[in-house]
């Protein structure tokens, strides 16, 4: 294989390309392969950029421009696009991000029999449907998956599907924090863009409004002290079908004045200086990227203790509180206002040099390059 070029795809479901680079990690994949012996293609089965933003650094990108409808079903179309596109073009690796990237090369892998196949996992609950594990087993032999996490690793093995020591490997996600650092917006400028007030105490977090993300233990452990701390606001950036339903929880808890969904806002991580504190009231996560701009950012981090998060957290000084208790959120969030501003900002260098030590992106990259070469050795 040294003699020639290694052709490797990386498959996604829609166009996502971040505007920050250093926290897009399918593009740090990319950098992590010698040009000279890799040529590397991305392809996005739904979408494309719109003037203005980022391409993937891949040599070639490849935009089939779906309708997202093609993606639900048996996806008779997506599968015909990507099986006269494998046929032209013989790839030795595909990097198949997240589950439908997935589900569609199992069944490309079987018509065409090549090539190696490589699935990166972030969340458990995309492989906890019957049909899914099923579909484990019977790949498992031949497949191999990258948990962003040790806790998804081991929830993996707990499914009892076909993962194993063999075919799954933790590469846990990084972020280069000394160059995220420099382009974040300073305080005041990014609450003037987000339309904060600037004499206020901020708790904020960026995600999706999902049952998952746990907004709503966060909006009711607040209305617990809120009396207590009257120059505190909380702030979530994100979108989601949950607005509906944590709009009623604000205002039915009068916190109308106290609360603000703030919607997408474009390069979100850029604001979150925006925040005094960060907090993370998540049911679920695999290694969230949210996390480490958080701690880039120099915040004392507040999330819930599911193990994912809680490894990092605690050894870089943060707090956790139990997972959908509202009760313990609101202790431990009560715990970090008590502390003076010099104290949470000791805090948040703590976290910073923590995440500096363990979550390099150079690590990172070499972490992928060994596995693919291992991949194409494994004959």
């Amino acid at each position: 294989m040294a003699n020639r070029d290694i052709s490797v795809l990386q498959l996604h479901q829609g166009y996502n390309i971040k505007p920050i680079d250093v926290a897009d990690l399918a593009e740090q994949v990319i950098k992590a392969l010698p040009p000279e012996k890799f040529s590397t293609t991305t392809l996005f089965v739904t979408g494309k950029p719109k003037p203005g933003e980022k391409e993937s650094c891949a040599e070639r990108t490849i935009y089939l421009e779906l309708p997202k409808k093609y993606l639900r079903g048996l996806r008779l179309r997506a599968l015909y696009e990507l099986f006269n596109i494998f046929r032209k073009d013989r790839f030795d690796v595909v990097i198949c991000n997240r589950f439908k990237p997935t589900s569609l090369m199992v069944w490309l892998h079987w018509l065409i029999g090549r090539p190696k196949c490589l699935s990166v996992v972030h969340i458990l609950s995309d492989y906890r449907p019957f049909m899914r594990r099923l579909m484990v087993r019977l790949i498992a032999h031949k497949w191999h998956f990258v948990a962003v996490s040790e806790s998804v690793r081991q929830g993996l093995f707990d499914l009892n599907c076909g993962f194993n020591e063999h075919n799954v490997t933790v590469i846990e996600n990084a972020i280069d924090s000394e160059q995220m650092l420099s382009l974040l917006y300073p305080a005041d400028v990014s609450r003037k863009t987000l339309d904060l007030p600037t004499a206020k105490t901020i708790v904020g977090t960026i995600g999706r409004l999902d049952k998952r993300k746990g907004h709503i233990d966060l909006i009711r452990g607040f209305a617990k002290i809120h009396q207590q701390f009257p120059d505190v606001l909380i702030a979530i950036i994100g979108e989601g079908k949950e607005r509906k339903t944590l709009e009623t929880e604000i205002a039915s808890l009068g916190l109308s004045e106290k609360v603000f969904l703030l919607g997408n806002v474009d390069g979100a991580a850029r604001y979150v200086k925006a925040f005094d504190i960060w907090i993370m009231p998540s049911h679920s996560e695999g290694l969230p990227l949210a996390l480490m701009e958080a701690m880039t950012a120099k915040l004392p981090i507040l999330t819930t203790s599911i193990p994912s998060m809680d490894y990092i957290v605690r050894p870089a000084g943060g707090m956790c509180f139990e997972v959908q208790n509202p009760d313990d959120l609101a202790k431990v969030l009560s715990d970090c206002l008590k502390l003076t501003p010099e104290q949470r900002a000791e805090l948040g260098e703590q976290s910073f040099k923590y995440l500096q030590a363990q979550f390099s992106l150079q690590r990172y990259r070499n972490e992928y390059l060994s596995l693919i070469e291992r991949l194409l050795n494994d004959r």
